[in-house]
């Protein structure tokens, strides 16, 4: 009879919580295949790279993540994530990409999270996949040209993580900084600057959508070095997931590429694509004090020694 029991709360978990991606039927623009609908599977050996093509992320001007914003739960998006505060914040800042030799400001309306993540690199699938939506800053006039859009007014950066011990001294301390084990509703522990690990980079481009209501058309530039993540922010991360959303995973399906669906590279040579860790984890700055300070430490006991 127990053992009955407990069988029947395991199919009632895997029916109520699906492992597959979830996808809008109701939906309309997440249905029509005559666009390129997102996620897609990149594989590098057939990505282009065209010197009238190139695109690099260029700066940003992105503002603090305060300890006054929190997690938000985002039910359109099926997500977790970061809003601006509202009147006192609308956004996160901007950056400025460069594009077929023309410039446009784009600026951070949210960020969210997904676990797995929706795209894949070589058919490799990554634990978790952070997500910078962003829409066209519309008051920007860039110096030389400027080309139509075309439409495409939404441009999505994706982060990728992997999950890695919790001793491993080049994890990224993000998720530390967010209080992610507060969960929902948790203001950030302490100030983010995003800048630390949105740097230009080898990364991928490609025209898609949104992978949420009402799917509109977006750019999408998927970074190709990923960053640690440890087991317990981890784990932590798919807590809150699960208990804000219902899912044990909150990406879409993978879509194939249409028409031939172009997608770009901004490194001639592919092998600079390979998946590896990058170097720009988050850190806290105390360690960068630290290490400045033992510099000046040994450059100064270096002078003792010279005179």
């Amino acid at each position: 009879m127990i053992r009955s029991i407990s069988l029947f709360i395991v199919l009632s978990l895997c029916i109520l919580n699906p492992i597959k991606g979830y996808d809008f039927t109701d939906i309309n623009s997440c249905n029509i295949l005559t666009k390129q609908q997102s996620p897609i599977d990149i594989q590098r050996t057939n990505t282009l790279y065209y010197d009238e093509k190139y695109f690099r992320f260029l700066t940003n001007n992105y503002e603090l993540i305060t300890d006054k914003n929190k997690w938000t739960y985002f039910p359109e998006e099926k997500a977790v994530g970061i809003a601006p505060l509202g009147e006192e914040q609308q956004d996160f800042g901007s950056f400025i990409f460069v594009r077929d030799w023309a410039m446009y400001s784009y600026r951070l309306k949210k960020i969210i999270f997904r676990t797995p993540s929706e795209h894949t690199l070589d058919g490799e699938t990554f634990d978790a996949e952070m997500q910078l939506i962003h829409t066209v800053d519309g008051n920007y006039y860039p110096p030389g040209k400027r080309i139509d859009l075309q439409g495409v007014d939404h441009l999505v950066i994706s982060v990728l993580f992997k999950v890695t011990d919790d001793n491993n001294p080049g994890k990224s301390l993000l998720f530390q900084f967010m209080n992610l084990d507060k969960g929902l509703d948790a203001t950030m522990s302490k100030s983010i600057k995003l800048f630390h690990i949105i740097q230009h980079q080898p990364s991928y481009l490609y025209t898609g959508s949104l992978t949420y209501p009402e799917c509109q058309k977006s750019l999408w530039l998927i970074f190709s070095q990923y960053h640690w993540i440890g087991k317990t922010d981890f784990d932590n991360l798919n807590n809150l997931l699960s208990s804000s959303t219902g899912l044990s995973a909150n990406t879409r399906d993978i879509f194939p590429n249409i028409h031939d669906q172009e997608v770009f590279r901004n490194w001639n040579d592919k092998t600079n694509l390979i998946p590896k860790p990058t170097l720009l984890a988050y850190s806290s700055s105390s360690i960068l004090n630290l290490s400045y300070t033992f510099l000046m430490c040994i450059v100064f006991f270096m002078l003792m020694i010279i005179f």
